[in-house]
């Protein structure tokens, strides 16, 4: 069953329209594929979203051990500073594109990590 769409009818002014028939079409969204990395330096968790011929726009979402973070991307980048409460230990780290109007959501690859 088709979803509910736009209709339009273009018509000289003073014209008379005649009737019509309607038939679904699709219509691509055009999502950007994205690709997501991630590094982590001195406590900083950096993030980089990329895409082909165009800056990603929106959120990220991280998780290492118990700590969940969340970032806004500023010209395809995040960085999330890791509280002081984090126990010294070996971590895997998560993160998540959130994707936005425009550009599919992606992951990085899952990086361990060592927080002294």
């Amino acid at each position: 069953m088709p979803s509910p769409g736009v209709t339009a009818i273009f018509a000289q002014a003073g014209y008379l329209v005649q009737p019509y028939t309607t038939r679904p079409v699709a219509v691509d969204k055009n999502e950007t594929k994205t690709k997501t990395k991630v590094s982590f330096v001195r406590g900083v968790i950096k993030v980089e979203v990329t895409s082909p011929g165009a800056v990603p726009v929106g959120k990220i979402k991280l998780k290492l051990g118990q700590f969940k973070g969340k970032a806004k991307l500023k010209k395809g980048k995040a960085k999330v500073a890791l509280p002081r409460s984090i126990a010294p230990g070996t971590y895997t780290l998560k993160v998540s594109f959130l994707g936005s109007t425009g550009f599919d959501s992606s992951k990085s690859k899952r990086i361990t990590i060592t927080v002294h």
